[in-house]
């Protein structure tokens, strides 16, 4: 059980690391049109 929490735990850590990059590559994407639109 003890097992399954620390995994558990770095699993969501990386999922939360890997939201983050999502989301600031989604921002630069939305800056790069926009600056294209303009």
């Amino acid at each position: 059980m003890i097992a399954i929490g620390i995994v558990g735990s770095i699993f969501s850590n990386n999922l939360g690391e890997l939201n983050k990059v999502i989301l600031s590559e989604t921002s630069k994407g939305v800056d790069f049109a926009i600056g294209l639109a303009g």
